[in-house]
């Protein structure tokens, strides 16, 4: 069977460069390549701290535990948050909304 881990992570990346576009048009702000890039860091950032605060305790202990003899990465990452069973759809979709309200406020 193919891993197709990394057509999927393009796909949500085009997906989070639209949703970024779109907020910037209905912000009516000038659009430069540098506020889009922060964005999309600013939008990364808080779907990865949603998605880690959903983690149980033992799998945030085994993250820091990686980290802390160098062998953490984003593959790690993704492996336990597949191991845990989270829901990452659902809460991808809450940060977005809360993302794009918190902006367009």
């Amino acid at each position: 069977m193919e891993d197709n881990t990394g057509s999927v992570a393009l796909s949500q990346e085009g997906a989070l460069d639209r949703f970024v576009e779109q907020l910037i048009v209905e912000k009516r702000a000038p659009r430069t390549e540098q506020l889009k890039a922060d964005l999309l860091q600013k939008l990364n950032d808080a779907i990865l701290t949603e998605i880690l605060m959903n983690l149980p305790d033992y799998l945030l202990d085994k993250i820091n535990a990686a980290y802390d003899e160098n062998k953490g990465g984003s593959e790690l990452i993704e492996g336990i948050i597949k191991e845990s069973g989270v829901n990452t759809e659902q809460i991808i979709e809450k940060t977005l909304t809360n993302f794009r309200n918190e902006y367009l406020a």
